[in-house]
């Protein structure tokens, strides 16, 4: 199982640069291909890491309002989920890596966190993340490097119900969550929905690879389909 696992460590990060400078880091349906499996469209996870001068990034950056001269803008990366049209970026700090700004994005509209990862011991990181002016939205532990437990929303549903709603002619068309089987985690909380959201995810091995690979991106994926559920 260990060598299995290598296996998918070495496939996920055989990058795919483009054309104007983006590359690709991490790709579900890439796996797929490789396996001679079909692609899925719905727990579809990608990540890119931006070149710092492509329109995509430069358009962020013009619309996070937060100053950028402590972020680390060689290392942008922008997730894509296949269970909302939510983007979510990431820019760690110069400083400490560990401490990322992260941008929930659509359309061209932008909700701006920042997530700290603090390491408790060598089998548990516990995750924070708040506003910019340090309002603490939600926080969770990973354990062994992979395994999510303890969600925790302490003002995130708030925040994206307020962002939702002053931006709802924007956002009218939202999908909250494609995952059929996410539909039963939706009707929960916030906290225990992204438990269930995890164990749905636990039962898929792309999910779980995406998960383990990506951190705090999937759980960001994860807490917009929770946090949605809430709302409508």
């Amino acid at each position: 199982m260990r060598y299995f696992f290598v296996f998918f460590m070495i496939v996920l990060f055989v990058s795919c640069s483009r054309d104007n400078g983006d590359e690709t880091i991490f790709n579900s349906n890439q796996i797929q291909r490789e396996l001679g499996k079909e692609e899925s469209l719905i727990d579809f996870m990608n990540i890119d890491r931006l070149d710092k001068d492509s329109s995509i990034a430069q358009n962020l950056l013009n619309n996070i309002n937060y100053p950028t001269e402590d972020l680390d803008l060689d290392n942008i990366k922008k997730a894509t989920y296949g269970w909302t049209n939510f983007l979510v970026f990431e820019i760690p700090f110069k400083i400490n890596p560990d401490k990322r700004l992260s941008v929930f994005n659509i359309n061209n509209d932008y909700l701006t966190t920042i997530t700290e990862l603090n390491t408790i011991d060598d089998n548990l990181i516990s995750v924070m993340v708040t506003s910019t002016d340090e309002e603490v939205l939600y926080r969770f532990d990973m354990q062994n490097g992979e395994r999510f437990a303890n969600f925790e929303d302490v003002n995130f549903g708030y925040q994206l119900q307020r962002f939702i709603y002053s931006n709802f002619n924007e956002i009218i068309e939202i999908e909250g969550y494609k995952y059929p089987a996410m539909d039963n985690c939706g009707k929960y909380s916030f906290s225990v929905c992204m438990e269930c959201g995890y164990e749905v995810c636990d039962q898929d091995w792309r999910c779980r690879v995406a998960s383990s690979v990506s951190g705090p991106l999937f759980a960001a994926g994860l807490a917009i389909t929770c946090g949605i559920s809430q709302i409508f």
